[in-house]
């Protein structure tokens, strides 16, 4: 059929490409920094105890196997959103549907938008690498905005001025916390000053929550998604189950609508299950569960949130770790490593200095230099740090 023969090879995705490469090194003392994976101390993507008790009495006690509801398993929305939102107060509410993880919901958002007719979204560079070809492949413009100044700090000037060219009803996407690549979030006086604007000119601002108590702990990770719900007729809010439940996998995510205009919250959620109903029909059942479970049972919830924030003090100690060892080897580059939070930290190097800490050194990084903190260990900090060194004096 010469219609598909009109088709070229695409490159590989550049994340995706890189752990193929890692997993065809045959090198023994190779180094993953850039799969956005949470990994323990010996380098692998722990089951949480939590999940695993979970788990234990899915496996006993489940007795089917019939579809899950389009809009998503019992329970499991109404846990994730007072995880996420917290109990609202005043005047407005929140609705969900499950997603097959974060990225199906950031996808529901963008076939939302287009349903919508939206036609921009405002999204910062860099970000996430596949926002932009998310909203792109729904026919969706991405303006865009730095989100660094040259100093590396949150350019909240440039996010303003990229605002000011949306219309009413345009939507700008955020990361609520641990910005992915950059590790650099706004203050919550700049979310203010954000919220500000968004209020002033009628957008709907679309969060990308993905690594809730990574950053600073469960809530304050989220308050500037409560901030804005509480304040707005609509925001959307996609969430991620993968990280702080350790659920890659099992795809388990959801999209969320928050606001003070209830009934059209409810006619806005119709779409969103009309949308699920004709991309993934029904979303998997077994990590909802899992998560709902936990989210339900006060002990397991126990269990869970001193899981997450011994991973979130892991991260900030190998953050610190790595620091101290560039300071030993006389690095007095990536000046920025302090201010950032979360999983990630992005070096905001050259390509070919990334290219050398792979083919020179076996350390492998993403794009400008994007870490996974995670993938670090106290027995490899001194080596990834030596690895910078000798890259930055090639």
């Amino acid at each position: 059929m010469t219609i598909f023969n009109e088709l070229n090879l695409l490159p590989d995705d550049p994340i995706l490409g890189l752990i193929d490469l890692y997993l065809r090194d045959e090198r023994a003392d190779k180094i993953d920094l850039g799969v956005g994976i949470y990994k323990d101390a010996g380098g692998n993507a722990p089951v949480m105890a939590a999940v695993k008790r979970a788990e234990a009495w899915l496996l006993a006690s489940q007795k089917t196997k019939a579809y899950t509801p389009t809009e998503g398993a019992p329970g499991f929305t109404e846990a994730l959103s007072t995880l996420v939102f917290g109990t609202p107060t005043g005047q407005w509410a929140t609705e969900g549907v499950q997603t097959p993880g974060g990225t199906g919901a950031v996808r529901l958002a963008a076939e939302f938008a287009r349903r919508a007719g939206v036609r921009n979204v405002l999204i910062g560079t860099p970000t996430w690498a596949i926002h932009q070809s998310i909203f792109a492949s729904a026919s969706v413009a991405t303006p865009g905005y730095d989100h660094l100044d040259v100093q590396g700090a949150f350019n909240l000037q440039a996010l303003l001025a990229g605002m000011s060219d949306l219309k009413p009803g345009e939507m700008v996407l955020l990361q609520a916390s641990c910005h992915n690549p950059t590790g650099i979030d706004p203050t919550l006086e700049q979310w203010r000053a954000i919220l500000a604007q968004v209020q002033a000119q009628g957008l709907v601002p679309v969060f990308d929550l993905a690594y809730q108590g990574f950053g600073d702990g469960l809530v304050e990770d989220a308050e500037a998604v409560r901030l804005f719900a509480a304040q707005l007729p609509l925001v959307l809010v996609a969430v991620s189950c993968s990280k702080n439940f350790g659920l890659y996998r099992e795809r388990t995510g959801a999209l969320f609508i928050a606001g003070s205009n209830a009934p059209r919250m409810a006619v806005i959620k119709s779409h969103l299950v009309d949308l699920a109903r004709c991309i993934w029909s029904m979303p998997p059942a077994h990590g909802a569960e899992v998560v709902s479970l936990i989210l339900h049972s006060v002990e397991l919830t126990s269990i869970w949130r001193d899981e997450v924030g011994a991973m979130r003090q892991r991260i900030v100690m190998l953050r610190a770790a790595l620091i101290e060892a560039l300071h030993r080897q006389g690095v007095d580059a990536f000046t920025q490593l302090p201010l950032q939070r979360g999983m990630f930290s992005n070096l905001g190097c050259a390509t070919s200095l990334v290219e050398a800490l792979r083919k020179e050194h076996a350390v492998y990084a993403v794009g400008s230099g994007r870490l996974n903190v995670s993938g670090l260990s106290m027995a490899n900090v001194d080596v990834v740090a030596q690895a910078l060194r000798d890259a930055l004096r090639a």
